[in-house]
């Protein structure tokens, strides 16, 4: 059977099964040993407390003998030292007629058992009683004038029967016995019992067995349908948790798996979607310098020019275009390890306002041919915490985008604005405004506002994707604005 339902159902019989099993096993086994062991500890206990009898038998001691007769079955015979018989249960032995009937009951065999007479120094028994062959064990040994024997065949005390005999310390002799009961019937008898009350027990547990394996199985039965469902995508269903235990704790744990694999399919999907057109970004990009590669490396190819500077000139638009593909291709895997993390960045100390007066003396030749000039007026050198090469990238983008398209009007400035905790970098040029429509998304990778023209100016339309992303792993607040006259481009950062 492959369910577990059947499987818990099967084993929980099963062990029923065992169980009474062990029960019938150990009750025919063990229970006697068990029973004439319990019966040798109270014949020795009987005895003790005998001994501390003294000769006569008062009225308390009487009532003591009467007590562990009715309790525990015990047969007593207390005789003095000439054989006169000072208490007995048994009544008949103090009548003569009933001393014959039973001498006449006890004398069917040749042979006879008087454990007083057993040439030890033992008393002899009383006269004219006489006891029936039986076969004797001796069983234990409590001192040096009594024993403890296992009698068969009795005809008067049953089959078999446990016997102390030996003396007091006062001198009297002693025997006590127990009938031992027909111990196999009653096993018999018990074994009966007990397999009907096993049927019994096996009905009921096997009744509970199906509602326990039921109760367990059904909420597992329902995770085995939603992780079916999982698995052809289906995210909808959830599991019920009935419980704080470990099927609880499964439950939860797969209402968390499946929310987790919901969210992830439907990251990849976007991100599907996202490569998609970024794929297509980039062939459009490609596009325009892999027709120029192929067209003047096949009129090389064809031998067609004799002019060596035509020929110079070709091989400088092979050699350019070559560039400018490999530019798209290192800004794009630069973007995709600052998006997923996998370049680490190295913080620390530096002067951001030295930075940026750096980056503006880099940029005075172009300054100079443009006839531009940057403004920049700090009220105090700043010092920050972060990736100083990733941040003169973001300073360098800024600043490379508002000398390529501020107006005739040619105002650039650079504005620092700090409190105690934080400083605001505002970069602001003289241009058109950005229509509503596109300002947020002047960050997407390939955006252009003016395709024709960046492309003029060696553009692809991917500086503002990497300084978000530098931006978003440094955990900047930044952005763009439409200012009079022009745009402005600011992000916050901790200063130290």
């Amino acid at each position: 059977m492959k369910s577990v339902r059947g499987k818990l159902f099967i084993q929980i019989g099963m062990l029923v099964l065992l169980l009474v099993g062990l029960m019938v096993l150990a009750n025919s086994f063990f229970f006697e040993p068990y029973y004439t062991a319990r019966l040798k500890g109270r014949l020795t206990d009987y005895y003790n407390k005998l001994n501390t009898f003294e000769q006569s038998i008062d009225e308390e001691k009487l009532k003591e003998l009467i007590r562990i007769e009715h309790t525990t079955n015990v047969d007593i015979l207390i005789m003095g030292i000439d054989n006169e018989i000072i208490y007995t249960s048994n009544s008949y032995l103090l009548d003569e007629k009933m001393k014959e009937r039973v001498s006449r009951i006890r004398e069917n065999g040749s042979d006879v058992f008087q454990p007083m007479m057993i040439q030890n120094g033992f008393v002899n028994a009383p006269e004219g009683l006489k006891r029936p062959p039986m076969k004797i064990d001796v069983l234990e040994t409590v001192n040096a004038t009594t024993k403890i024997y296992k009698a068969h065949g009795d005809p008067l005390f049953g089959n078999k029967l446990l016997i102390l005999s030996g003396r007091l310390d006062s001198g009297h002799f002693i025997e006590l016995k127990i009938p031992i009961l027909s111990i196999q019937k009653s096993i018999m008898i018990s074994n009966q019992f007990m397999l009907i009350c096993g049927l019994i027990v096996f009905a009921i547990a096997m009744g509970y067995a199906y509602i326990l394996s039921t109760f367990f199985t059904s909420p597992i039965r329902e995770m085995n349908a939603v992780t079916k469902s999982l698995k052809n995508h289906d995210f909808s269903q959830a599991c019920e948790v009935k419980s704080t235990d470990e099927i609880g704790e499964l439950a939860v744990s797969i209402n968390d798996m499946s929310a987790t694999l919901s969210k992830t399919i439907q990251s990849l999907n976007s991100k599907n979607e996202q490569l998609e057109t970024l794929i297509n970004d980039v062939s459009h990009e490609l596009k325009t310098p892999l027709a120029l590669l192929q067209g003047y490396a096949e009129g090389l190819q064809q031998n067609i020019l004799t002019d060596k500077e035509k020929m110079l000139f070709y091989t400088e638009v092979i050699s350019d275009e070559a560039k400018k593909m490999n530019r798209i291709v290192e800004r794009l895997l630069n973007i995709h390890q600052l998006e997923s993390g996998e370049k680490q960045l190295f913080m620390k100390e530096f002067s951001l306002t030295t930075l940026i007066d750096d980056i503006i003396a880099k940029y005075q030749p172009v300054l100079g041919k443009k006839d531009l000039t940057i403004i920049f007026q700090p009220s105090e050198n700043v010092r920050i915490s972060g990736d100083a090469f990733y941040m003169e990238q973001v300073i360098t983008n800024y600043l490379t985008n508002a000398i390529e398209y501020v107006d005739d009007r040619k105002v650039i400035e650079i504005k620092q604005e700090c409190d105690h905790e934080v400083c605001k970098i505002e970069i602001y040029n003289t241009t058109d405004e950005i229509p509503d429509e596109e300002i947020n998304s002047i960050w997407d990778k390939f955006h252009k506002l003016d395709r024709a023209r960046s492309r003029d100016k060696g553009g692809h339309g991917l500086g503002l994707s990497i300084v978000k992303a530098i931006h978003e792993q440094h955990h900047h607040e930044f952005g763009v604005r439409n200012d009079e006259e022009g745009i402005t481009f600011w992000f916050n950062i901790n200063r130290i």
